[in-house]
């Protein structure tokens, strides 16, 4: 848990210049990790005292600033009508339930074809939402110590933003 969570903040540090989502920072990504269930789990296996140590632990391993934003700066994400229109690419409007895979399977073709590059290009030129007065408690020490109490400020679920 204690490299997880390093590297988890290794990586977010590592996005602070630019303005993407928060799971781009991260990888790989698709592996289960919310935190706080991690510790829950975590929690059932060691002592109490090594579960105390383990903000101080990680923050040690890390070696950045606890009181410094996670990622000071990132935009949200999009579904994939919304992807689709900022891309610029025409969505068709479905009348049967039975049209509708194809449709989006079209639209995805398209975004992912010919119109990546632009798709690509609006999607990088993106202005940020959220900035550093609005992710300044998202810290990792307010992160470890929420994770003691099961919750993953980092996750859907559990985060402020």
């Amino acid at each position: 848990l204690v490299a997880l969570a390093g590297n988890l903040l290794l990586q977010s540090s590592g996005c602070s210049e630019m303005c993407t989502m928060p799971k781009r920072c991260s990888g790989p990504w698709l592996v289960r990790t919310h935190f706080g269930d991690l510790a829950q789990y975590v929690r059932g296996v060691v002592r109490r005292e090594a579960m105390e140590r383990l903000p101080k632990d990680v923050l040690q391993v890390w070696g950045g600033n606890a009181d410094a934003p996670i990622i000071p700066r990132f935009t949200d994400y999009l579904t994939f009508a919304e992807m689709a229109k900022l891309g610029g690419v025409p969505t068709p409007r479905i009348t049967k339930q039975q049209d509708s895979q194809q449709a989006l399977l079209e639209v995805a073709r398209e975004m992912l074809g010919r119109l990546k590059p632009q798709v690509s290009k609006s999607l990088a030129s993106r202005a940020c939402n959220f900035h550093e007065d609005a992710t300044a408690g998202l810290t990792p020490r307010a992160w470890l110590e929420q994770m003691l109490q099961d919750r993953d400020l980092l996750s859907d679920h559990d985060s402020p933003l």
